[in-house]
């Protein structure tokens, strides 16, 4: 098999596999706790609802099959997906005559199909499953969808041609099913972003849309994703402002299809799969139609417009529904979901009956978000309207609102940053004129540079760096860079960025400047480091595993700080246990002599974190809350943080540990985590 495969996740899918042979040996089936004793396991989407699905399976098998909402919600960025699971097994128990015998078992993972090597299960349906697949004969990744009976999706996706609707590489029908080839986008959906971003029901918006791009690269194959689709999401920006524009990429893709005479049928977050830069993509045409005059009323009861439901309440044939207005309305409930983390008309008692359903959604839009403005309120409330006469005449109403929303936003930024640029350049002319001395002439604005050796730019920047100015100094950097071409200048933008707070910034230009040539101890640190503080600390762990192994023995010990974190924060964020490797990192870092309030309080809460599985780690954390407590961390702080409750609340130490006098705190505690790097 080709290098291609040769990956991390493919290690990952081994080891799953081992692990489920030993479920079905007689061990206790625990897959959340196999996340926790296996970080590399929790950052594959497919591996993750792989053995929540073989858990599930097996405690069935033995008479205690878990309440599905409450299991699923123990996979808190998959949950979705688990829950999509398991409705189409839940389904297929109901109704065993949607199965078909004749069709034999379904193929499993590892198994070749047509030519193909199946790696994973993407996900699966009642009436048909999704697999990762290898196709030797090109040597690249694809999605394998087998579906029962006679589909006629290939034909309806054959002839549609556009950016954000998924393509087909070739079909035939397998026996007494249809198996359809198309290009491998993304292992992620939509469904999976709302669980990134909104991790609890009721949650509030993630600050930027990197949530959505580390939902989208989740599965870590995002770089062997066929990206024909340009990038939607910008990093660092606001979650309103990504999530927008990829509402926008739907709706546009909605648009055109209702353009060729094509209905989707069945719009809903898990049909639609985030690849690379949040692009998204329409999949699953099972149940597009142009036709106006459908036999039955077919979708997914949570995003069916009012007049389907009544329809499927009172079994009625869909004759005279229209498919693509009841299209408007499931689009219309995806994008409140993405922008808010709930459908728009939950039911009061929680009820999923047809009825209940169809009264809530003729109840008006309240739930979105106070800073869309009222054109996108205004095409978002068109789309959920109860009479289908009232909604848009196309989906690309909603599709322009939300572009000139997201252009607007983006425009403020630039021009944002130039007059930011152009007030700075006047201050330091105020500045010169305002401290001049009296009795001697005013003091000269500093001459431009007009020499075009790096070597003095360079200079300048690391004088603007130790006078605590880095927006300046990363100007002159990044000239430097310009002039020299080396990649270690590029890191000390890279490390003004971090020093701005522009993380996601500094994060994109560290990876540059690793990949031009600057493999250093503090590149690698530093790109962790800004993973880290945009909020992707999952994927921090690998950079800073370099630095580690790079920096001098016993390895850099702010890599190690940094590492510790990005595995708490990495475990907090999937709500999997913190692994004892967390534990390990921050006693090093503390054995390597690195002192602060912030390094005593995060060695108390992940030495606390770990205590449940090496108790002797509970006396390690209550000495390090007396630590930061005498170091000047405030006592209360202490008592309430939510971790040391969890693990440690009712212990008379951890008590007496609370009641340490406080020392003085630092005026301006040291930056461990960030280390500069050398010129």
């Amino acid at each position: 098999m080709t290098a291609l495969l040769d990956t991390p996740a493919d290690a990952a899918r081994g080891r799953a596999a081992d692990l489920k042979r030993r479920w079905r040996r007689g061990e206790p089936a625990d897959a959340a706790r196999a996340l926790a004793d296996h970080p590399d396991l929790a950052r594959h989407k497919s591996v993750v609802v792989d053995l929540a699905y073989e858990e599930y399976l097996l405690r069935e098998l033995a008479g205690d099959a878990p309440e599905p909402d409450a299991f699923a919600g123990r996979f808190t960025a998959f949950r979705a997906s688990i829950r999509n699971m398991l409705d189409a097994h839940l389904l297929l128990l109901e109704q065993p005559e949607l199965l078909d015998p004749a069709a034999g078992d379904w193929p499993e993972a590892g198994a070749p199909f047509e030519g193909l090597d199946l790696l994973a299960e993407l996900g699966r349906g009642a009436f048909g499953h999704a697999y990762l697949a290898f196709d030797p004969a090109t040597d690249r990744l694809c999605v394998l969808k087998l579906s029962t009976g006679r589909s006629a999706e290939a034909r309806v996706i054959g002839r549609l041609a556009h950016p954000h609707v998924t393509d087909v590489y070739w079909a035939r029908v397998v026996g007494s099913r249809t198996a359809v080839c198309m290009p491998f986008v993304g292992a992620s959906t939509l469904a999976d972003v709302v669980s990134f971003a909104f991790p609890r029901p009721g949650d509030p918006a993630p600050p930027t849309a990197d949530a959505i791009l580390a939902a989208a690269e989740a599965d870590r194959l995002a770089g062997q994703a066929d990206r024909r689709s340009a990038p939607v999401v910008r990093p660092g920006e606001p979650f309103l402002v990504g999530a927008c524009a990829v509402a926008a990429r739907i709706a546009d893709a909605v648009a055109y299809l209702h353009g060729q005479g094509v209905a989707h049928g069945d719009l809903k977050p898990s049909n639609v799969v985030i690849g690379p830069g949040g692009a998204p993509h329409l999949i699953d045409f099972n149940l597009a139609t142009g036709d106006a005059a459908l036999a039955a009323v077919r979708g997914t009861p949570a995003y069916m417009a009012p007049e389907q439901l009544d329809a499927a309440a009172a079994r009625a044939p869909a004759a005279g529904l229209d498919p693509a207005r009841a299209d408007l309305f499931s689009l219309g409930a995806v994008v409140v979901e993405l922008l808010t983390g709930r459908l728009p008309f939950p039911t009061a008692d929680g009820s999923k009956s047809f009825d209940a359903l169809a009264a809530a959604a003729r109840r008006p839009v309240t739930a979105l978000p106070a800073a869309l403005p009222p054109a996108v309120v205004a095409a978002l409330t068109a789309c959920l309207a109860a009479d289908p006469a009232r909604r848009p005449s196309s989906a690309g109403e909603l599709a322009a609102a939300l572009d000139r929303y997201v252009a607007g936003c983006r425009g403020r930024g630039r021009r944002h940053l130039r007059t930011a640029a152009a007030v700075a350049g006047l201050a330091l002319l105020a500045g010169a004129a305002s401290f001049a001395i009296p009795g001697r002439p005013p003091a000269t604005p500093p001459v431009p540079l007009h020499t075009e050796k790096a070597e003095e730019y360079f200079n300048r920047a690391m004088k603007s760096l130790r006078d605590g100015n880095p927006t300046l100094a990363r100007a002159d950097f990044d000239a430097t860079h310009k002039l020299s071409g080396n990649p270690r200048h590029l890191t000390f933008v890279a490390y003004c960025l971090a020093l701005e707070k522009q993380f996601a910034a500094s994060a994109g230009v560290a990876e540059r400047a690793i990949r031009e040539g600057d493999r250093s101890a503090e590149a690698h640190n530093l790109h962790g480091f800004a993973l880290i503080e945009a909020a992707r600390p999952g994927e921090a762990i690998g950079p800073l595993t370099a630095a580690i192994d790079l920096g001098p023995p016993p390895g850099l010990p702010a890599a190690r700080y940094n590492r510790a974190i990005a595995q708490m924060r990495a475990a907090q964020f999937a709500q999997i246990t913190v692994p004892l490797e967390a534990a390990n990192d921050i006693e090093a870092t503390l054995d390597a002599g690195l002192r602060s309030v912030g390094v005593h309080f995060d060695a108390a809460r992940i030495t606390a974190a770990c205590s449940d599985r090496k108790p002797e780690l509970r006396a390690v954390a209550i000495e390090q809350v007396r630590a930061a407590i005498r170091a000047g961390k405030d006592p209360n702080q202490c008592r309430n943080d939510s971790v040391l409750k969890a693990h440690l609340a009712g212990d008379p130490d951890f008590v007496a540990a609370c009641n340490t006098p406080r020392g003085q705190a630092p005026d301006k505690p040291p930056p461990l985590r960030l280390v500069e790097p050398l010129p």
